[in-house]
């Protein structure tokens, strides 16, 4: 077995840094078969939204195996040779390319690895969170609430709560969600987040300001956009759906009301720069676009708190924040009521 030498992201070194003295019973074995010609497979951890590659093994006879130690639930992902690195240069979405699935103390999993229809015949037993989460997301009707109370130590309420409903749901709704979870989770990468996403940069506080190079390399600043206008504080990224989707509604809303006091500030969460520029031109996105192509390192969502995209707040002239996440008739909605129609 070999180790990839790799760059962890701050979070997911402290991660690692609280795994170096294992205690009895944190030890996991995961073995598995790989059906094609993979002569490397791949295990990544899930920290700061991203597949960060741990460790390797080698293919023989078709089969591998990986052992670690699981001081706490986390979420994981196998890939096959190179696929996995390409997360890190920008060439995928960070959550494609990967097979995920959960691991808790003493779970003992086993892969058969589906290498030659993207994964998609692969099976994984002996994860009783990774079947607890499958059944959650094919079931759109359950709500989280309901979900945490049922499963209240699974780290699959955390993981869900953190990963698919943080954008939907309200701070007030995060925080009692929060407070359903028990407390063997709170030491969990999720709830941490969840913890300092609730009290960063909320309505009725100042805008955090920060600056980052615009697609030509020229630093600017959000304060230099604050003063005269309401302005719109975007977080997305050219490989997010949810993003693409939603940016015909920004370009209208953007084109009805940039000359009655109202201006857009994109952060993009691209790694490739030229699928960054496309998507700008692609979509007709007028306004001012800055990143430091670094995904979910960047250093703007980080002061923001936002784990998903895309995320917004609406600043008011005097830099305060007035509203968070308006998307669709939302935003409209609330553009509408600051800025009226003249007669």
């Amino acid at each position: 077995m070999t180790r990839s030498v790799i760059v962890l992201s701050g979070l997911f070194a402290a991660v690692i840094a609280g795994c170096s003295q294992p205690k009895k019973g944190d030890t996991v074995t995961i073995t598995g078969t790989v059906s094609g010609d993979a002569k490397v497979i791949y295990l990544e951890n899930y920290a700061n939204r991203v597949f960060h590659v741990i460790d390797s093994s080698k293919v023989g006879n078709g089969t591998f195996q990986f052992t670690l130690n699981v001081p706490v639930p986390e979420y994981y992902g196998l890939s096959v040779d190179t696929s996995a690195l390409a997360a890190l240069s920008g060439q995928r979405h960070p959550d494609t390319g990967t097979l995920p699935f959960f691991i808790e103390k003493g779970d003992r999993i086993t892969v058969e690895f589906d290498t030659l229809n993207n994964f998609k015949n692969s099976t994984i037993t002996g994860s009783a969170a990774t079947d607890l989460y499958r059944g959650l997301r094919k079931d759109s009707t359950i709500k989280i609430q309901d979900f945490i109370k049922e499963h209240p130590a699974s780290i699959v309420s955390a993981f869900a709560l953190f990963r698919h409903y943080t954008g939907q749901l309200s701070i007030d709704e995060i925080q009692k969600n929060i407070a359903l979870l028990d407390t063997s989770l709170t030491k969990t990468q999720y709830v941490q987040q969840l913890n300092r996403l609730v009290n960063t940069a909320q309505v009725g506080t100042k805008a955090i300001d920060f600056t980052l190079p615009d697609v030509n390399g020229k630093p600017i600043s959000l304060s230099e956009k604050i003063g005269k206008n309401y302005v719109l504080l975007e977080f997305w990224a050219s490989w997010c759906p949810v993003c693409r989707k939603e940016n015909p509604n920004l370009v209208k809303n953007y084109l009805k009301y940039k000359d009655k006091g109202f201006d857009v500030f994109a952060v993009s969460l691209d790694k490739n720069k030229e699928a960054w520029q496309k998507a700008i031109k692609d979509f007709g996105l007028k306004w001012t676009q800055v990143s430091d192509l670094k995904l979910w390192n960047d250093t703007a969502i980080q002061l923001y708190g936002f784990r998903g995209t895309p995320s917004n707040v609406l600043i008011d002239p005097q830099g305060n924040i007035i509203a968070r996440n308006l998307f669709g008739d939302r935003l409209s909605k609330k553009l509408e009521e600051v800025l009226p129609e003249k007669i």
